[in-house]
């Protein structure tokens, strides 16, 4: 139901034993490819609710860039399951722009 918390990652898989004795100190032993997933293990169910809640509630608001926010937050998605895009500087700018340009 929680998550385990931002940066406690590697300790948990260490605690459950799901972390390779090769990955304990390399870099990547500390998070998933999956943004989502990340979002899930560390903030737990709530967490990943509010966060996709803010990902998807511009979409119902009026306005010009309604269809280009969709589509942008469908292809972020998709692609997030795959590689921890959500978290790069230049998308999560992206994101944040057009959601406060639809804010407005």
């Amino acid at each position: 139901m929680i998550g385990v918390g931002f940066n406690n990652y590697r300790e948990a898989q260490k605690r459950y034993g799901t972390l390779e004795l090769d990955n304990i100190y390399s870099h990547s032993g500390s998070g998933s490819d999956s943004s989502l997933l990340m979002v899930l293990a560390t903030t737990g169910i709530f967490g990943l609710a509010v966060y996709l809640y803010s990902l998807v509630s511009p979409v119902f608001s009026q306005g010009n860039l309604r269809i280009m926010y969709i589509s942008l937050v469908l292809c972020i998605l998709v692609n997030s399951l795959f590689i921890n895009s959500l978290f790069y500087p230049q998308i999560m700018f992206l994101i944040f722009s057009i959601y406060s340009f639809s804010h407005t």
